[in-house]
């Protein structure tokens, strides 16, 4: 499951944000071993000095980088998601309101394709009235 990369991406934003969180733990935890210039080995109790040392130092950064690595990739995984999730809300949204307005144009029309009674109430009249006939055939 672990590390996630492109190759084995999270399968949800929240098992990505809770993975992100554990490496931020993992990764603070590391910069404090290696902020200790006295590390002990835990199995002698002895202070590391000389190539044990750099040994064990060397692992520490290596371990460190991949979970960066890692955190990177996955905060990078989290945005896109989240940007992919808006638009894809956003679309639903439009096709709502297209929905809404064809609702609305398809009420305010009778079955034979006239006004309604509101529309002629309003003055929506297409047919041009008696006075206005008369004045464009003079």
């Amino acid at each position: 499951m672990y590390p996630y990369s492109i190759d084995n991406p999270p399968r949800s934003l929240e098992e990505a944000q809770t993975r992100v969180d554990v490496l931020f733990n993992e990764i603070s935890d590391i910069q404090v071993q290696l902020s200790d210039r006295n590390r002990v080995d835990p199995e002698t109790g002895r202070r590391l000095y000389g190539i044990p040392y750099h040994e064990w130092r060397l692992r520490a950064v290596s371990a460190k980088v991949h979970r960066e690595k890692e955190r990177a990739f996955l905060k990078s995984w989290i945005s896109k998601a989240n940007k992919e999730q808006r638009e894809a809300d956003g679309k639903q949204k439009d096709t709502n309101l297209l929905m809404r307005a064809y609702d609305v144009i398809a009420d305010s029309v009778d079955d034979d394709g006239l006004l309604s009674d509101l529309e002629r109430r309003l003055g929506y009249n297409t047919a041009p009235s008696s006075a206005q006939s008369a004045d464009s055939s003079s």
